[in-house]
């Protein structure tokens, strides 16, 4: 198994993980990227003098200066929302809140591992199971901008990358493969 960096773009959490060839022993390979949580805020806002935040200094906006589902806005093909007065772009937000995220994670992985973050050939994206094939573009064109090459038929139902998951981690501690049926439920911060 190569290395490779899981970036969960969550409707209001965002998450990365490493999942490294030489982690056998089953540990999270999630990355802390919050500022006082292994999570990050999916936050965007504007501040009193107009500059953009994200993540956890969006967070402590007032109501009016933020945007708290960000990801929704892609999942309904808006261009820009409208904070405070301001039209943020869905696209350039949400590149920000990525590009911010795998910034922090490089920053709290292992020395050995932080090379990983910057050729970011090595990044799988999720969405939701229900995106059609817009949202899925959008965010292929946004990861493209980031450096991270994937196309829209690349990007992983947010289900099937929950089950992947639980079997590489079942497999990793020595647990057999699951033989039958699963059922795998999503209940994420949008549901």
């Amino acid at each position: 198994m190569n290395d490779s960096i899981g970036v969960d773009f969550g409707t209001s959490t965002m998450l990365v993980s490493l999942n490294s060839s030489n982690n056998r022993t089953g540990n999270d390979p999630t990355i802390p990227i919050g500022k006082t949580t292994p999570w990050m805020p999916s936050v965007v806002g504007i501040n009193e003098t107009g500059d953009y935040l994200y993540g956890e200094e969006a967070e402590s906006l007032p109501d009016k200066r933020k945007v708290y589902s960000i990801k929704t806005s892609l999942a309904r093909d808006e261009p820009s929302v409208l904070v405070d007065g301001v039209h943020l772009d869905v696209d350039d937000a949400i590149l920000e809140l990525i590009d911010l995220s795998l910034k922090r994670a490089q920053e709290n992985s292992p020395i050995e591992k932080q090379a990983l973050f910057s050729d970011r050939s090595n990044i799988s994206l999720s969405c939701p199971a229900h995106w059609e094939a817009n949202p899925r573009k959008r965010l292929s064109s946004i990861a493209k901008r980031l450096g991270i090459n994937i196309k829209p038929d690349q990007i992983v139902d947010e289900p099937i990358s929950a089950g992947i998951s639980w079997i590489m981690g079942s497999n990793k501690v020595g647990e057999p493969i699951p033989n039958g049926k699963t059922l795998v439920f999503d209940f994420g911060g949008g549901t």
